[in-house]
């Protein structure tokens, strides 16, 4: 069995559009590094005529999960967007049969 140690996927945070049916002037997502070590936040912006900016920041998927539970505000288990992130989780199935789960997590901390 092949255990998968770190963050995987991506999302979109923003995107800006100058108007209706054109592309994003401006797109801030986040990505995995291809280790899956680390998240990174890519801001690509193209606001400005001829001049396109990319800054990328890193940041462990610790110290993510730190920031939010610092700074975020904890939703009531029984607030429809809660119920609604919980159920996705559980549709998509366990991160892991067990064990391996508690192992991987504190492997990353």
């Amino acid at each position: 069995m092949t255990l998968k140690i770190g963050a995987t996927g991506a999302m979109s945070l923003l995107s800006e559009h100058p108007s209706e049916n054109t592309p994003p002037c401006r797109q801030v997502r986040l990505q995995t590094s291809r280790d899956g070590k680390t998240i990174i936040m890519v801001d690509l912006d193209q606001r400005k005529p001829g001049v396109m900016r990319a800054v990328c920041y890193e940041i462990t998927p610790a110290e993510l999960i730190a920031a939010i539970r610092a700074h975020g505000a904890e939703l009531s288990q029984t607030s429809d967007e809660a119920v609604a992130a919980i159920e996705s989780m559980q549709k998509s199935g366990p991160a892991s049969d067990g064990p391996e789960c508690e192992a991987s997590t504190t492997a990353l901390g």
